[in-house]
Parts: structure tokens; sequence; C-alpha cells
């Protein structure tokens, strides 16, 4: 938890489950992650996709602070 911040937006191409976890924090939701990372009024995102996705969708201009995380085991 970051005290002060609030969950704004919820992006997943799937909009059923965009819906859904949006909701439980009572948020928006979008399909389009470029609505997301363009809208001004946001001051940071967290964005959960591969290197790729992230590298090759980010518009211009924009900052980013990466950190790269453990893979998930599977089972």
């Amino acid at each position: 938890r970051v005290p002060g911040a609030r969950l704004a937006m919820v992006a997943d191409p799937r909009p059923d489950a965009a819906t859904s976890l949006a909701d439980r924090f009572r948020a928006d939701a979008v399909v389009d992650p470029l609505q997301l990372i363009k809208d001004d009024s946001v001051e940071a995102v967290v964005i959960a996709a591969s290197a790729e996705a992230l590298a090759s969708n980010l518009p211009s201009g924009r900052k980013v602070r990466s950190k790269t995380l453990p893979a998930w085991p599977r089972n």
C-alpha cells in the first residue's frame, strides 16, 4: 500500500477482466492500455506485461521507471 495513492484505472484487453478488477476498487475500466498511459491526470502507472509489449507501446516522451521482477513459478 502507498499512503495517499488510489487505483484510478484498470486496463485489460478482456473487458470482463478489466471491469471485474476495477469494480473491486471503485476504479474505471478500459480495454486500451494507451488510454491509461496517455491520461495526464494519472501520476503513476503499474504495468504487468512483457518487456516487449511494454517497449513497443509506450508513447514517446513518457517517463518510465522499470523493475524486472522474478518470473512466477509455473506449476
